[in-house]
Order: C-alpha cells, then sequence, then structure tokens
C-alpha cells in the first residue's frame, strides 16, 4: 500500500474520479471501522475441499457475517418494522440521488 500511495498520490486524474464521487471516502471509512477485511480473512473456509456437497450450504451460512446497520442510527432495542421502514426510506433517497 505504501508503495501504490507513493506512485500515485500525485496522479491528477485519479484525484478528480475520486472527487466526482464523494460518497467512496465515506464508504471505505465505513469499511475500515466495521473491520470489513477482517471479517473476510476470517469467512475463509476449506469447505469446498472438506465438506459434502449436501452440507457446504449449511455450513457457509452458520459461519457468515451478521448485517450492519450502523448506517440507519437505530437503538439497540429495534422493531423489525423501525428496521423495515428506516431500510426502505434510506434505499429510496440513493434511488433518487442516484436518478
Amino acid at each position: 500500500m505504501r508503495n501504490f500511495y507513493i506512485e500515485y498520490k500525485n496522479n491528477e486524474i485519479l484525484q478528480s474520479m475520486v472527487a466526482e464521487f464523494s460518497w467512496t471516502k465515506n464508504v471505505l471509512i465505513h469499511q475500515i471501522d466495521n473491520k470489513s477485511y477482517e471479517k473476510f480473512l476470517l469467512n475463509q473456509t476449506n469447505f469446498d475441499d472438506t465438506i459434502s456437497e449436501k452440507y457446504k450450504s449449511q455450513a457457509k451460512l452458520a459461519l457468515k457475517d451478521e448485517y450492519v446497520f450502523d448506517f440507519l442510527e437505530l437503538s439497540k432495542d429495534y422493531s423489525k418494522r423501525q428496521l423495515e421502514e428506516l431500510l426502505i426510506y434510506n434505499i429510496r433517497g440513493f434511488l433518487e440521488e442516484m436518478g
């Protein structure tokens, strides 16, 4: 990563492309805060080589990450209805923003 930064830090074309997508930085910060890369690494398995086809999907589901809804700013004791309403609201806003 250091070498990549040194090589491309002054590249004006890359900077202008990133500036066009203002949400990219926020998504990256969220992924870092959520430890998404660490979770991805922990989720690596040898199920494809060791578990029969019959049980493979069940084993993968057992290790699947929890859903993270931090962006909804829900209280710890939220209802399924509140979750649904906020997801719809945010999806609607996202789609309107995309045109």
